[in-house]
């Protein structure tokens, strides 16, 4: 096949995967920040809905979402300890969203042989922030956030917007993920080309999902690959 684009997903594919330990470390910050339990305040912030509600732009910054869990408890935190709370949740996506060694490479190579290149992410208001910080941004023709656009994955109509933007039809465009939200499912049904990023050392987060460990589709254990799929 001929590609002419190619769509990567943000987190666990352009920057590495984050671990359990490492996130609930920063929520329970968060949760405390506020005077919460952290096993209640866990149980609002990761139900379906409110995740939905995040992910979908319904809160127009962190520390709104952080109210509304907190008032869902029957807390009320004062504006300075809401401060404090979105800081944690800030800092902590700014160390998440740090680039894989050889993403920035790869964008380049990709770039230089003439592709366009898309970035769709499911995410909460605080990524787009750190997001123009951070190496990628501005590397790509096409930069979408679930929070921004008010779609999810594996909606097509989120995939259909990306390749719109993009200018490229199907079928010449590659889906690079890990496989989170049924993503890799949702890219192959929409009419993408699709392949899993699973580096060996993070097997055990990636696999714990069932659109990667049910993907019977190529699979790529770098960014690197990328290039070779595509020939360049």
């Amino acid at each position: 096949m001929k590609y002419e684009g190619v769509i990567f997903d943000l987190f666990g594919t352009l920057v590495p995967s984050v671990t359990p330990e490492l996130y609930n470390a920063s929520l329970r910050k968060t949760a405390e920040a506020v005077g919460a339990d952290f096993e209640a305040f866990h149980g609002v912030w990761a139900d379906k809905e409110m995740v939905r509600r995040r992910m979908t732009g319904a809160y127009a910054s962190q520390a709104e979402a952080v109210l509304d869990v907190s008032r869902r408890l029957g807390l009320s935190p004062a504006p300075q300890a809401l401060r404090r709370a979105a800081e944690l949740r800030a800092e902590g996506v700014r160390m998440w969203i740090r680039p894989r060694p050889d993403a920035v490479g790869v964008l380049e190579r990709l770039r230089s042989a003439g592709l366009k290149l898309g970035m769709m992410s499911v995410c909460s208001a605080d990524t787009p922030i750190a997001w123009v910080d951070t190496p990628l941004a501005g590397r790509f023709d096409a930069e979408l956030f679930s929070c921004v656009e008010g779609l999810t994955k594996p909606d097509p109509r989120f995939y259909a917007r990306t390749c719109e933007r993009l200018g490229v039809q199907l079928p010449g465009i590659l889906y690079v993920g890990d496989g989170f939200d049924r993503e890799l499912t949702g890219a192959r049904e929409f009419g993408l080309d699709a392949v899993l990023i699973c580096p060996p050392d993070e097997e055990s987060i990636i696999l714990a999902r069932e659109d990667a460990r049910t993907w019977s589709g190529r699979r790529i254990a770098s960014l690197s690959e990328v290039a070779n799929i595509v020939g360049c």
